[in-house]
């Protein structure tokens, strides 16, 4: 599908009130919350991801931002065009022509050495927010179908889950792999709560009938949140 634009600001009035009161544009340090984020982080595969890209015919610019954990692509616009509204981004969707499982399959995902090299200083990490008087929250947003979609394209994603095709449904049990090796990263280094989470919902209701999304994505975080309680008794 074409391409969804985000949009903010970046002179919004609620963080300039904050450095104002306290000194600071992050809420943490303003309002002094108790509670942090904070997440194991894959660095670095750009290369990977571009060659990958390019054997699928997919541009890959200077100009476009890639989540490394899972190879999702924004371009970014040209600052002088937008002004202060930094953070017009163009979505693109670069799995939306692939045909064939195998394509998919020889993409370069996060390797369990790319996993322990992200995370070998996050327990160290959590322990200082815990020594600070926080306590952490594990990030693991965008655990399904959000990042699924931002890949395959909201309508190709959703049409191909309901025809049954199986694109769509390994594209799906891959997301939901990285979403449990990410969780893993968080029970090791000992975090608080961990955080599950895409968007689904709209102003009026569901983004689809909530039968679809018990049919097809439920099933895929209650599998991982049962990932979860099984390996944080042997962290804790």
């Amino acid at each position: 599908g074409a391409g969804g634009v985000w949009s903010g600001r970046r002179s919004w009035r609620g963080f300039d009130r904050m450095n104002q009161r306290s000194g600071s544009r992050v809420g943490v340090a303003s309002f002094d919350i108790d509670l942090v984020s904070a997440g194991a982080g894959i660095g670095g595969r750009r290369d990977g991801w571009a060659a990958a890209y390019a054997e699928l015919g997919v541009e890959f610019t200077d100009d476009i931002d890639m989540t490394a954990k899972t190879g999702s692509l924004h371009r970014k616009p040209d600052a002088a065009s937008v002004g202060e509204a930094y953070h017009f981004m163009e979505m693109l969707h670069p799995l939306e022509h692939v045909t064939e499982v195998k394509q998919l399959e020889s993409l370069p995902w996060p390797r369990e050495c790319d996993w322990r090299e992200a995370s070998k200083d996050y327990p160290a990490q959590v322990e200082a927010l815990h020594a600070r008087g926080r306590a952490v929250c594990g990030s693991n947003a965008c655990t399904c179908f959000e990042a699924a979609w931002y890949l395959r394209g909201m309508d190709q994603l959703l049409f191909a889950r309901h025809e049954g095709a199986d694109l769509g449904g390994w594209l799906l049990d891959k997301i939901c792999h990285i979403a449990r090796r990410q969780a893993l990263a968080n029970c090791e280094a000992g975090v608080d709560m961990i955080q599950f989470g895409d968007d689904v919902g709209m102003q009026t209701g569901m983004m689809m009938h909530p039968d679809f999304w018990r049919k097809h994505f439920k099933p895929r975080l209650a599998d991982s949140i049962a990932f979860v309680r099984e390996h944080e008794h042997r962290h804790t």
